[in-house]
């Protein structure tokens, strides 16, 4: 039974403007200014211009959680300002949110799946509120693919927010590695030619998490977003930029129809492989993929 006499009403009313909307600011507060992102609760910025983007990327504040034991449960659920991708690295609020088909390997355990983020695969679900995510396990045959609801995403780091925020994660990994050695080489490179550009893969996973996932043997995987159809100098200027590195680099352009690896392109022979989110294929300009054929290919739609 509810209480309407004036005195529970006063109690009420100081009860919200005391504790209630004070907390619900400061997780508002939080949610913008240490992630860039707007707080699905907060109903007030609807209207507004999103708020400007913290550039002290999301990747440091995720080592502060793990070291303290925190969880990605304990942060308000939170709603992405810009559209989620594929490469984007995803926390999930509880390991119950992710869906599979079939049981799950004995190596997909529930304190993994709160500390590591799963990956945005390319695939068609029909359904904007249900996301294609893949997992990653320590080594390479440790692959799962699920789907994750977008209301139970609780953090995000793109691709691009790997190459912000790794300065405070690479003092923690091993400095020797090949790949990372590629990474300091070319970044500068990278940063030169103007476009977007990000780090994925494995090499991106660790510079994400301090995870120890990679090897002597890893590659390093950039991806470059090139939203229009350059001159063909601009695109052997990233090649180039991606060149005499101490590990193999590979560099996929992304187009926003989907992404083709930069050395099949420059070594194409009228067609190049293009992968999307229905399957990658066949296509002669895939920035205008207006005519497409399915590739014969079981390569992974990433």
């Amino acid at each position: 039974m509810t209480d309407s006499s004036p005195l529970a009403t006063d109690d009420a009313n100081a009860y919200r403007d005391r504790v209630r909307l004070p907390r619900q600011r400061g997780l508002n507060r939080f949610a913008r200014h240490a992630f860039g992102l707007r707080p699905s609760c907060d109903r007030r910025c609807a209207s507004r211009a999103p708020p400007r983007v913290n550039r002290r990327s999301a990747v440091d504040y995720a080592s502060v959680d793990f070291r303290h034991g925190a969880t990605m449960s304990t942060l308000p659920l939170i709603r992405p300002i810009h559209p989620i991708r594929p490469h984007d690295l995803l926390w999930m609020a509880d390991a119950r949110d992710l869906i599979v088909d079939a049981p799950a390997p004995a190596w997909v355990t529930s304190a993994w799946l709160v500390q590591a983020p799963v990956v945005v695969r390319r695939e068609d679900t029909g359904d904007s509120e249900r996301l294609p995510v893949g997992v990653r396990g320590m080594t390479r045959a440790e692959r799962l693919a699920g789907y994750l609801p977008l209301s139970r995403v609780v953090r995000r780091v793109t691709p691009e927010n790997v190459v912000e925020g790794s300065a405070s994660i690479l003092s923690t990994l091993d400095a020797n590695l090949p790949c990372l050695q590629a990474f300091e080489q070319v970044r500068a490179r990278l940063d030169g030619l103007g476009f977007a550009w990000g780090v994925t893969g494995s090499a991106g996973f660790a510079l994400a998490t301090g995870i120890r996932v990679l090897r002597d043997t890893s590659d390093l995987d950039v991806l470059i977003r090139i939203p229009s159809r350059p001159a063909d100098d601009v695109l052997d200027a990233c090649a180039h930029a991606c060149a005499d590195a101490p590990a193999r680099i590979d560099a996929q352009i992304d187009t926003g129809f989907g992404g083709f690896a930069l050395l099949e392109w420059r070594a194409r022979r009228g067609r190049v492989l293009l992968k999307t989110a229905r399957g990658p294929v066949l296509v002669e300009d895939p920035w205008r993929p207006a005519r497409v054929e399915p590739a014969q290919t079981d390569a992974a739609h990433r």
